[in-house]
């Protein structure tokens, strides 16, 4: 019940947040797209330096071009600032409102409810849970700044050269199929270890609150075996989840670094055929 109504509060409150305090949403929505044209500009910047600084050298250019690329680190690094703190501020606040509600609604609640809830189950997902929904409001804006970044780059890249841009770009679409398998894969598993973590609070909150009929029934030993069968539990959860990381992190670390040879074999070769300069393998390296 409490955790069907702390999802319910969590959407509602979300959106709250989005219409009564628009600013914060629009000032980090602005500063992600600021970040973002600033970082692809700097490969950009570089190609430019190459080109007209260092072949043919010219001082003058290349201090030009220099001064931009620091201009525009800057650039990023105060956009990055911003974007997280408008992230964080409406998150940090509308976790702290969800928490408020929701010990408010239980507060509320017959006594009966509280005479068969389990203690330690409700405060794992009161804290997992709330920080699951702060967690999403802050993914929002950091998640569209880089879903426009792969966008932009990819028609930066086009706007190169296309061949090169084909192979740089190949292992997205797998990047993409096991991103998505990993996901679903992991949902299920975390969501057991969730249970299984709140089925050690719930057997602490026992042992704790009913020490002394612990103590004068001689049950040390059964609620002794709870608590590690409770934790072998997390044990089990814990090391399933590790694997599945295990299993698929590589993978999605090697596709770039495979994609990035690819890049330098096909680069190189066109670089060497005339068909493409150092300046732009540079930067598309850096993309």
């Amino acid at each position: 019940m409490a955790d069907d109504h702390l999802r319910r509060g969590g959407w509602r409150l979300m959106w709250e947040v989005a219409t009564h305090e628009p600013r914060w949403i629009v000032v980090g929505v602005a500063c992600a797209l600021g970040w973002t044209l600033a970082k692809i500009a700097i490969p950009l910047f570089a190609l430019r330096a190459i080109d007209e600084g260092i072949d043919p050298y010219d001082r003058g250019a290349l201090l030009v071009w220099c001064s931009a690329i620091i201009g525009a680190t800057l650039v990023t690094g105060v956009f990055t600032f911003y974007r997280r703190r408008c992230a964080f501020a409406s998150s940090v606040r509308a976790e702290a409102e969800l928490r408020r509600r929701l010990f408010d609604h239980l507060q509320r609640l017959h006594f009966g409810y509280h005479d068969s809830a389990q203690i330690g189950e409700l405060m794992a997902r009161v804290s997992i849970d709330a920080k699951q929904v702060q967690m999403l409001l802050v993914f929002i804006p950091i998640a569209g700044a880089n879903f426009v970044m792969v966008a932009g780059v990819a028609v930066v890249l086009f706007v190169v050269n296309a061949k090169l841009a084909v192979v740089a770009l190949a292992s997205l679409p797998v990047l993409l199929v096991l991103a998505t398998r990993f996901s679903s894969m992991l949902h299920p598993v975390a969501m057991g270890l969730q249970e299984r973590l709140a089925g050690v609070s719930h057997v602490v909150e026992e042992s704790l609150s009913g020490v002394r009929v612990v103590k004068g029934f001689g049950a040390e030993e059964m609620q002794n075996q709870r608590l590690v069968e409770a934790a072998d539990g997390v044990y089990e959860r814990g090391m399933a989840l590790a694997r599945l990381r295990a299993t698929f992190n590589p993978l999605l670390e090697v596709l770039p670094t495979l994609s990035l040879v690819a890049v330098l074999y096909v680069g190189g070769r066109e670089v060497i055929g005339g068909r493409l300069s150092v300046a732009e393998l540079i930067a598309f390296n850096t993309y």
